[in-house]
């Protein structure tokens, strides 16, 4: 009789949903027999060296005790087996700094068949080898997860109780011996409980840091003494457009952090052992597009206070540094339209002297003598208009900066050989208070910076008295503090004296410190000048330091 297609259609359904069932299920077993280790390759290093010891001293103590047949000879080979196994684990974990599902579960069920083997060999549950069965439990705990560990205490517990005969049951003198049996039991699940736990604890540790380290705006790298990443979290990838496969496992230098052209900071970091704090440079990623990064390390200590390994926070900041460039190009136009006024002024002054002085040049062109005087004049002032215009044209413009890498001391110790040729009666002395320190600068903009500073000392010395440039190392900062013996500055004018045109010299344009300012500025740094006790003057130069 043929069904009818409402009957087929429950059939198809039926077989349908049973397929779906059977495929779900099949998942689930899947993913309940998957390994959960979560902690760090030393813990598998750790776990394969102790199975190779064990396994060895199993392998000798079964000889020791043994006679030589077949089965000796057979279970001597499962041993090798074991053996050959773990060695390609250490090898494994020692390079891919992980074991795959598929290695660990091979290591687990080959153990656990050695020391049921062994136990077979070697009298059954009261075996000198009955503790292995507790060495396997807990590396199934703790390499592969709770359930796995419980999985394998009922599975040692039931071929326990497969080795052992009926005749027990019925002699109550062997119930010591069943006492005993019952404790290896009761060991056997204690074992898997703790195993688990530690691995289910490990597992919550790892996600919940795994859900911080997600949640962050910057990006995070964990590298170890090579510089080879091993977490990576998903804004790293995105600042660094690699996917997380791509970083993990990767040395940093391999990766857009290590700059266009440069030695990358994390290797510097590791080689020097000195930590980058908010370290700017530019990276090009693999879009072949430029970003500006932020970077900070921080090295971690083991008990020895060595470096054992060294995180790296970083965070993409093109959009504020183009904005911070606005601000600075904005400010800058505020100050040049805000010092208008004094420019008038001062240009006003030497364009009435060359007015008067060509007038009376052109009613007195027969006297010698005047016109001398007054060409004299016209010099004068010219030169006088000339250095108005160019110390504006400094403060104003906005020089291209090619910024290197600047070892301060050399760097001054030059200024200063210069500055004594130059002038005879001023001394100059460079004090270091640490080692060397390094800065990223325009090396024509720092002589223009220091020449300026020392001018302005010189010319409060009247050219002669005693210079210290001090040089120090402030957290991520290098300060330069040039202290001078001058006539210092009163108090209630460090608030105007880096304001253009403004000067309490009798000679002057006032625009040597605004230039300072501008320079020190556009390194992002900061300049102060503070009044020496018994006289003098000390101007304080920070600028971002960078590391060696």
């Amino acid at each position: 009789m043929e069904s009818s297609p409402s009957e087929k259609k429950r059939v198809s359904h039926a077989v349908h949903s049973s397929t779906s069932a059977f495929y779900r299920l099949s998942a689930l077993i899947v993913d309940k027999l998957k390994p959960e280790y979560e902690g760090g390759p030393y813990w598998l290093m750790a776990s394969g060296v102790v199975r190779i010891i064990v396994l060895l001293l199993a392998s000798l103590g079964t000889q020791r005790i043994s006679q030589p047949d077949m089965a000796l000879w057979l279970l001597t080979g499962l041993f090798l087996a074991a053996l050959a196994c773990s060695v390609w684990f250490l090898i494994t974990v020692r390079f891919q700094r992980t074991a795959s599902p598929t290695l660990i579960w091979t290591q687990v069920l080959l153990d656990f068949s050695i020391v049921a083997a062994t136990l077979s060999y070697t009298g059954g549950w009261s075996s000198y080898f009955s503790f292995l069965f507790v060495v396997v439990i807990l590396e199934a705990g703790m390499l592969m997860g709770f359930f796995h560990g419980f999985v394998f205490a009922l599975l040692a517990m039931g071929y326990t109780f497969f080795l052992q005969t009926p005749e027990p049951f019925k002699d109550l003198q062997m119930l010591p011996s069943w006492y005993t049996l019952m404790l290896q039991m009761t060991a056997l699940f204690l074992t898997a409980l703790i195993s688990g736990h530690w691995n289910e604890r490990i597992n919550r540790l790892k996600h919940f840091q795994r859900e911080i380290l997600d949640n962050m705006v910057s990006g995070f790298l964990f590298c170890d003494l090579d510089g080879r990443i091993s977490i990576a979290n998903k804004a790293a990838c995105t600042i660094l457009d690699m996917t997380e496969s791509e970083l993990v496992g990767r040395n940093t230098s391999d990766t857009p952090l290590s700059g266009t052209g440069e030695e990358c900071p994390v290797a510097i970091a590791l080689r020097t052992g000195r930590d980058y704090v908010n370290y700017e440079y530019m990276v090009e990623t693999a879009q072949k597009s430029n970003q500006v990064i932020e970077l900070t390390t921080h090295k971690m200590l083991n008990r020895k206070h060595r470096i054992q390994a060294l995180i790296v926070t970083f965070q993409d900041i093109t959009e504020i540094t183009e904005m911070r460039l606005t601000l600075q190009r904005h400010d800058r136009l505020a100050a040049v339209g805000e010092s208008a006024t004094e420019l008038t002024h001062e240009i006003r002054n030497p364009l009435t002297s060359l007015q008067s002085a060509v007038e009376e040049l052109q009613s007195n062109l027969s006297d010698t003598s005047l016109t001398q005087r007054l060409c004299g004049i016209v010099l004068r002032e010219s030169r006088h208009l000339n250095s108005i215009v160019t110390s504006f044209l400094d403060f104003s413009r906005n020089p291209e900066m090619k910024r290197e890498k600047i070892e301060v001391s050399p760097f001054l110790d030059a200024i200063r050989s210069s500055l004594m040729k130059r002038y005879p009666k001023i001394e100059v002395k460079v004090i270091r208070e640490d080692g060397p320190s390094y800065i990223q600068a325009d090396p024509v903009q720092m002589r223009q910076l220091c020449d300026n500073i020392l001018t302005n000392s010189v010319e409060s010395m009247e050219g002669q008295g005693l210079i210290e440039i001090e040089v120090s190392d402030r957290e991520q900062l290098v300060e330069l503090a040039f202290h001078d013996t001058g006539c210092g500055i009163a108090p209630d004018t460090i608030p105007h004296l880096f304001d253009p045109f403004y000067t309490a010299k009798k000679q002057g344009i006032g625009m040597g410190l605004a230039v300072c300012l501008r320079i020190v500025t556009a390194h992002d740094g900061d300049i102060q000048a503070v009044p020496r006790t018994g006289g003098g003057t000390s101007i304080i130069v920070r600028l971002p330091r960078r590391s060696e």
